[in-house]
C-alpha cells in the first residue's frame, strides 16, 4: 500500500475549490467577465443624457438674468418631469448662487404623454430646457459663480438606469447698474 500525505490529498480539492470561488468574484476593475470581444476591457456605459448650463457672460447689477439648464436625451431614452405621483425619479434642477442673489423657481417645459408598458406616462425626450430666473443685487460687482445640480433618471421602454445627479457651473460678470 502506498502512503499519500494529507497535503497531497488536500491540494487538488483546495485548487478546485479556489477555482470555483474565483468564478464567483466580480472581475477586476477595467476587466469584463469572460474577456469577450473587447479584449478583456469592460466597456463603460455611456450616459444617454447630456447636461449643459448656460448663462449670459455679463449682466448689469440690479437686473434679472436667466440660468438655462439643457438636457439632451439620446433617442430611445426619456426622463421624467417633476411630479409627485410617479414611481421613477423626477427631473429636478437647483441653482446655488452667491449671497444676496435671489434665485427664482425653475420653469420646466410641458412634458408629453408616452405609452410605456401599456401605461400613459408624462416624459421628456430629445432636448429639454429648464430656465431659472436670478435677480442680481444692485451693489454686486465682478464674477458671480452659479452652481447647478441636475437630477434625472434615464429610461427606455424596457428598463431604467439608476437616478443620477450631475453638477455644472456658470460664471457671470456683474457690471455697474444698467
Amino acid at each position: 500500500m502506498t502512503r499519500t500525505s494529507a497535503a497531497a490529498l488536500l491540494l487538488p480539492v483546495t485548487a478546485a475549490a479556489a477555482a470555483a470561488l474565483l468564478l464567483l468574484l466580480p472581475p477586476p476593475a477595467g476587466r469584463a467577465a469572460g474577456g469577450g470581444a473587447s479584449g478583456g476591457r469592460q466597456e463603460e456605459r455611456k450616459d444617454p443624457v447630456k447636461v449643459a448650463v448656460s448663462a449670459p457672460k455679463s449682466a448689469p447689477a440690479g437686473k434679472p438674468l436667466t440660468v438655462t439648464v439643457t438636457f439632451t436625451v439620446d433617442p430611445e431614452y426619456h426622463i421624467y418631469p417633476p411630479a409627485k405621483d410617479q414611481a421613477n425619479a423626477p427631473t429636478t434642477v437647483t441653482v446655488q448662487a452667491p449671497p444676496r442673489f435671489a434665485v427664482g423657481t425653475p420653469a420646466y417645459p410641458k412634458p408629453h404623454v408616452a405609452t410605456i408598458a401599456g401605461d400613459e406616462i408624462e416624459v421628456y425626450e430629445g432636448t429639454v430646457r429648464v430656465t431659472v430666473p436670478v435677480t442680481v443685487p444692485k451693489d454686486a460687482r465682478g464674477p458671480a459663480r452659479f452652481t447647478v445640480r441636475a437630477r434625472y433618471q434615464a429610461c427606455t421602454a424596457e428598463s431604467c438606469l439608476p437616478p443620477k445627479t450631475v453638477e455644472r457651473a456658470a460664471t457671470v460678470t456683474v457690471a455697474g447698474p444698467g
